[in-house]
This record gives structure tokens, sequence and C-alpha cells, in this order.
């Protein structure tokens, strides 16, 4: 079974770094360049960000009662689904009323503009990638016979 989450986790990795620093900035290059409308760009986009991160989601929540079961801890993924959870349930609905230019109870205590949520949603996806590189690396390496 470990094997199995260590497969997911890998791919969604993957999956993770396609969307986020090779398809979307493509996607917006072509869009400076007149090529693609900018809405339709970043509406793409969004799709794609929120189906890396739901699947992220499903695997970080999976793995982490996994490893309840095995009486394991790893603080690690713990804070992964906590930056993923935070990232999609709390930053995305305010970009998202900002674009439909809706009011948002976060949006309306903390204010801000788009680039500035953008910007917070950003860091997190930079956060998340880091995290996500340790916990592959960590769940590929292979142990020393020495």
């Amino acid at each position: 079974m470990k094997t199995v989450f260590t497969l997911l986790h890998a791919l969604w990795f993957g999956a993770h770094l396609m969307v986020g620093y090779v398809v979307a900035p493509f996607l917006f290059a072509y869009a400076n360049d007149g090529l693609l409308d900018k809405q339709v760009v970043g509406n793409i986009a969004g799709d794609l960000f929120d189906c890396v991160m739901y699947l992220g989601l499903v695997v970080s929540l999976w793995w982490c009662v996994y490893l309840r079961q095995q009486n394991g801890s790893n603080r690690l993924a713990k804070a992964l689904l906590g930056l993923l959870i935070m990232s999609q349930f709390v930053v995305t609905p305010v970009i998202v009323a900002i674009k439909q230019q809706q009011s948002h109870w976060l949006l309306n205590w903390v204010g801000g503009s788009f680039g500035m949520w953008h910007g917070i949603s950003s860091s997190l996806y930079l956060l998340i990638s880091i995290l996500l590189m340790v916990l592959t690396w960590q769940r590929l390496q292979v142990k020393s016979r020495y």
C-alpha cells in the first residue's frame, strides 16, 4: 500500500510542477503575445490549478489517514494538507470573488487587490511545491545498506 501512495504522490508532484511552472506560464506568455485572451487563459489556468489542488487534497488526506493507522506521524504531511486546505478553501474563493466582482467575507475583512491575493496564492503554491519536493524525496529515497 505504501508503494501505491508513493506512486500517487510522485504523480501528483509531477502534475503540480507541470501546471504551476510549465503550462500556466506558457498560456500567459501566449496571452501576452496577443494570441490568446487573458481572461480565457486565466479561467483555464484556474481550472487546472483546481484539478491539481483537489488531487493533492485527496492524496494528502489519504496519506495522513494511512500514517495515522500505521501509528506514524509526519508533520510535513500534515503541514502540506493544511496549506492545501488554506489555498483551495480560503485564498482561491477570494480570488474568484474579486474576478467576478462579488463580495467575500475575507475580502471585506482584510481587503486587498487581485494582485495581493494572487501573490498570496503564488506564495502558498511555492510552499506546497517545496513541501512536495521534500516529501517526494523522502518517500523515494532508497535506504543505504552501509
